[in-house]
């Protein structure tokens, strides 16, 4: 699994985006089955399902993407610097979408590895359920907008 977030350059975000024959039976699967996953409540068998779907994503050609012409040096080193501070590698894809949904399951997969740590003194776990069921309910609303953007919304 990647060390870091991928993320697709700004520039190149799709506002929607008609999905490929290939890139469609994929996207929809996983994003069915982790909107099914941001419900669950066993969070292991959640942590399964997420881990499942990224050992099957499909092959894609990412790189990392170029700096715009118009940003001036300052700006790019401000955009490296941040890039590694929050651990995000901006890309450019083969496939948007798939690129997309890979970044979403490595976030929730982040999520749900974390939820599960227990605190070496107590015994308890790391993290207040209710602060993982608030970032659980953000990656559904994030399977929400893909949905919409890549015109998904009528198999819902």
């Amino acid at each position: 699994m990647a060390e870091s977030l991928t993320l697709l350059a700004p520039w190149d975000l799709p506002r929607d985006r008609p999905l490929s024959g290939n890139e469609r039976v994929w996207v929809e699967y996983a994003l069915t089955t982790l909107d099914t996953v941001s419900l669950q409540d066993d969070l292991e068998l959640a942590l399964g399902h997420v881990q499942r779907l990224l050992d099957e994503a499909p092959e894609i050609d990412v790189t990392a993407c170029q700096f715009l012409e118009h940003q001036s040096q300052r700006q790019q080193e401000i955009t490296k610097e941040y890039d590694r501070y929050f651990q995000v590698d901006h890309v450019e894809s083969s496939s948007q979408p798939i690129t997309l949904v890979q970044s979403l399951l490595i976030g929730c997969h982040t999520c749900l590895s974390r939820a599960l740590e227990v605190n070496q003194s107590s015994g308890r776990p790391r993290y207040d359920r209710t602060f993982i069921d608030t970032q659980l309910d953000g990656f559904h609303s994030h399977v929400r907008l893909l949905r919409r953007v890549f015109s998904l919304e009528s198999n819902t």
